[in-house]
């Protein structure tokens, strides 16, 4: 063809991606240039330089969240696949302000180079948001965090690793919360598992007592202790609503280990901690609503309420009605053995996923759908299928809440006693609140 100039380069020089400026090409430049050095000691591999020097994905996506004080922002991010040939992946992703799809480029570069030199069966790959993290509370970082990795679930897949690497380097304490939530989930799936629905309406009237007490009696103990230590109503208010709530994840594990289970005083204690988290979030409402706007309409308690008690009945009714038999007919169409496994899966994160937008924990979801799969004829196959999976999240659970428990903040109002500010939750670095008497 051609002898031109243009042609010449063309087919000698590497072709750029069209989306980089060739006069500031950044850390990927670099890069390039080092790849350029070694190719003349690589012999017969040089004919893979090409494939090197090109990333096989890149994605840019908008991150949007909404800050502590109710704005939203929006930051750019980016997650670059480099070579994925040795396996998934691996890399981590860069939090700064100055980040570009450049030195993201490069870094995923680097990174299957690292993993190839020592022989890990991992490729490629790194990630990046444009953000100054020390302009953020530990809250809006999670919730970034959260919104990025769903955003670049396009590109990372459902595995295991593409879900871990991306907060990776954030910061720990977020990597062993996004696992110690899969790990609740999966436990609080395995108890509903072990649960009959028919057996656990049989306990409703006590475990809806039990629940009026553990909800009533701490409220107003805390409430009273903390008027009686000198505290204004406000905090009175919010001490007693914190003392409400309750761990269902804990408390069925412990079951779970005694093999107590099948008791029907297991049955109670677990039917009052469902009951005890609706009833938690109606208090928790009215006491926000009381302290930040000095009343509450009755349409917010009975929207709440209502969410609630309706998302609890549907998927009663669905366990009941609909799940069994649908599991039994995808059972009998599937291919492989384990086709029911990922199914059940499946509906254990969407079931955790509607709980939590009927403003319940997404634990009770997950509940419920072990429940309804434990009405199933699969569902002793189900269970040995997902047991694997228990033992390698559920601990990390329990270890979060050491990891995330602060003592300091136990003994700081003891420290600072004429301090306004007073620390919620038991977070590693929890927020202050300012609360005016």
């Amino acid at each position: 063809m051609s002898n031109s100039p243009a042609g010449s380069q063309a087919t000698s020089a590497h072709a750029l991606p069209s989306y980089l400026n060739p006069e500031h090409l950044g850390p990927w430049g670099i890069y390039l240039q080092q790849v350029d050095r070694v190719t003349p000691y690589l012999g017969s591999l040089s004919r893979w330089v090409e494939t090197l020097k090109r990333p096989k994905r890149a994605l840019i996506v908008d991150v949007p969240i909404e800050l502590d004080n109710g704005t939203m922002a929006h930051f750019e991010g980016y997650r670059v696949q480099h070579n994925t040939s040795r396996g998934p992946g691996k890399g981590g992703v860069r939090f700064h302000q100055d980040v570009t799809l450049s030195e993201v480029m490069a870094l995923s570069a680097w990174m299957s180079v690292k993993n190839a030199a020592v022989n890990l069966p991992f490729g490629g790959a790194k990630g990046g948001i444009r953000v100054d993290p020390k302009t953020l509370s530990r809250g809006e970082l999670e919730r970034l965090t959260r919104r990025y990795t769903s955003e670049i679930g396009i590109i990372i897949g459902p595995s295991a690793l593409g879900l871990i690497d991306p907060i990776k380097n954030l910061d720990v304490a977020n990597m062993v919360l996004l696992l110690g939530e899969i790990g609740v989930i999966l436990l609080l799936f395995q108890v509903g598992l072990e649960m009959d629905l028919g057996e656990m309406a049989k306990v409703g009237k006590p475990a809806l007592l039990v629940a009026l007490i553990g909800v009533l009696v701490p409220f107003a103990a805390g409430f009273g202790v903390a008027c009686a230590f000198g505290e204004s109503g406000k905090i009175s208010l919010f001490i007693g609503a914190a003392l409400t709530a309750t761990s269902v994840g804990i408390t069925a594990r412990v079951l779970g280990d005694l093999r107590a289970l099948a008791l029907r005083e297991s049955r109670i204690v677990l039917g009052a901690a469902v009951a005890d988290d609706v009833l938690g979030l109606i208090i928790l409402t009215v006491v926000v609503k009381v302290v930040t706007e000095g009343s509450i309409s009755a349409s917010v308690v009975f929207e709440t309420i209502g969410l609630a008690l309706g998302f609890l009945v549907i998927t009663g009714l669905l366990a009941i009605y609909v799940i069994p038999k649908a599991f039994t007919r995808i059972d009998r169409v599937a291919k492989s053995s384990t086709t029911i496994v990922a199914v059940s899966f499946a509906l254990m994160l969407a079931f955790s996923l509607l709980a939590n937008q009927a403003k319940l924990a997404f634990i009770i979801g997950a509940f419920m759908a072990g429940l309804a799969v434990g009405r199933s004829q699969q569902h002793e196959r189900i269970a040995e299928g997902l047991n694997p999976l228990g033992h390698i999240f559920i601990p990390v659970f329990f270890a979060s809440i050491g990891i995330n428990a602060d003592l300091d903040a136990v003994v700081a109002r003891h420290r600072h006693p004429s301090s306004k500010h007073q620390h919620v939750g038991v977070g590693r670095r929890p927020k202050l609140m300012q609360i005016d008497p």
